[in-house]
């Protein structure tokens, strides 16, 4: 079984996560066992988004790995992605008290800590990690932002309600100031790396000097003339083909045309292409929050704060667009037949 576990960590080491299944499944592995075997199976799995499937093998092997910090990391992870945050914490605390110094299972403690709106502790956790620099400092110190991000806008909802505010319609206009500027679960195997890391974006060709030229001179026709803006990103796009940037300027044009869900889209697709521009990220809080999807609109802005914590229009848009905290009433799906446009999907 050696030889076959060796494969298994080389095909997890290279991201061949479905091949790496398939093996499995041919060699017809029994949890009980082998729960070594398993665990980098769940492993695979999560990092797949097979979160139920990875939860149901971490059940089965939970006996024999107990509360081997790589082995929870994983089961941690899994019941994390299933939003079963009690008993995420659960384990985790009850391994953190075998293993009071390991920074990785500290760091995921604090994470479920995060999601449950226990700040505090999850702070102080992280702080304290954050001074003795561990191996995952990257990771520890995106978990800090997130958190101290969260617990100001919990801090501004609370005064705001104690001073009994007149609530101000927000959404009257697109709030927009972004023209001037804009941790997941680590859960290790030895020799592998994190399962922590966002998936790999598309390949970032260098972009030629004449591309960034005509880049920046359709950007420059947004203002004046977005419908221009747009023409010109039809021309680039047949010229050099699909990029992150050209979906960024197409999104922005969007929007001063008011063309809100052509712009959404478009942003969303310039993140999905490898951007991080955190001007992509507060615009796209801005369109959650005026279709009324209060909870994405803050989750944009908490991705900023986790990446990008010194941004400096980040505080005014979270004070705009939630000048009270994040409310109770929210209603993020709505029907709008007059939007409906022709054709079929296949």
């Amino acid at each position: 079984m050696k030889l076959e576990s060796e494969k298994l960590i080389k095909l997890f080491a290279n991201a061949e996560y479905n091949k790496l299944i398939k093996l499995f499944e041919k060699l017809n592995i029994n949890p009980s066992n082998n729960p070594e075997e398993c665990k980098i199976l769940a492993a695979a799995h999560f990092k797949l988004g097979n979160n139920m499937e990875c939860l149901t093998i971490c059940e089965s092997i939970a006996p024999a790995l107990g509360s081997e910090p790589e082995f929870i990391s994983i089961y941690g992870a899994a019941l994390r992605k299933n939003n079963n945050l009690v008993e995420a914490e659960r384990i985790f605390k009850q391994a953190i008290q075998l293993d009071e110094s390991n920074p990785i299972l500290l760091n995921n403690y604090a994470n479920v800590l995060i999601d449950q709106n226990k700040l505090n502790e999850a702070i102080k956790i992280l702080h304290n990690l954050s001074q003795k620099e561990p191996p995952n400092l990257e990771d520890v110190r995106i978990n800090l932002n997130r958190a101290l991000f969260i617990k100001d806008q919990n801090n501004i909802g609370e005064t705001a309600r104690s001073l009994l505010r007149d609530e101000t319609n927000i959404l009257a206009d697109f709030s927009d100031p972004l023209y001037d500027a804009f941790s997941e679960d680590e859960i290790t195997l030895k020799d592998t790396g994190s399962l922590s890391k966002t998936t790999k974006s598309l390949p970032n060709r260098d972009l030629s000097m004449e591309q960034q030229e005509l880049y920046k001179l359709a950007r420059n026709l947004i203002n004046e003339n977005p419908i221009a803006a747009i023409k010109e990103c039809q021309k680039l796009h047949k010229a050099f083909g699909i990029s992150a940037q050209l979906y960024h300027i197409s999104g922005d044009a969007y929007i001063k045309l008011r063309l809100f869900g052509d712009s959404e889209v478009a942003l969303m697709t310039a993140q999905i292409l490898g951007s991080n521009d955190p001007a992509i990220f507060l615009s796209l809080a801005n369109l959650a929050v005026l279709r009324g999807d209060h909870s994405l609109g803050m989750k944009w802005l908490e991705i900023v704060a986790t990446h990008h914590p010194d941004n400096p229009h980040l505080k005014t848009v979270s004070k705009t667009l939630f000048p009270n905290g994040v409310p109770n009433n929210q209603n993020p799906f709505q029907i709008n037949l007059e939007q409906q446009t022709p054709g079929k999907i296949t």
